[in-house]
C-alpha cells in the first residue's frame, strides 16, 4: 500500500507539471501569434484571468480526478493480486 500511493501521487504530480508546461506553451503560443488587433481590444487583465482559470483547473481538478481514479485502478489491481 505504500509503494502505491507514493506511486499514485507521483505519477499525478508529474503528470500535472507536465500538462501545466504543456499549456502554457500552447497558451503563449496562440497569444503570441494573435493578431494585434486582437491584442489591442482584449484587455491583459481578462487574458492573464484565462490563463489562471486554466491552470487551476488542470493543477487542481483534473489532477485530483485522475488521482483518484488511479488509486482505485491501483486498489482494484492489489486486491487482485491478493485473491
Amino acid at each position: 500500500m505504500c509503494i502505491q500511493g507514493t506511486s499514485r501521487y507521483l505519477l499525478m504530480f508529474y503528470g500535472s507539471v507536465r500538462a501545466s508546461q504543456t499549456l502554457f506553451e500552447n497558451l503563449t503560443y496562440a497569444v503570441l501569434r494573435a493578431p494585434l488587433r486582437w491584442l489591442d481590444t482584449v484587455p491583459v487583465g481578462r487574458i492573464l484571468n484565462r490563463f489562471t482559470a486554466d491552470f487551476n483547473i488542470v493543477d487542481s481538478s483534473i489532477a485530483n480526478a485522475l488521482a483518484f481514479g488511479l488509486f482505485n485502478v491501483l486498489m482494484l489491481f492489489c486486491i487482485i493480486i491478493a485473491g
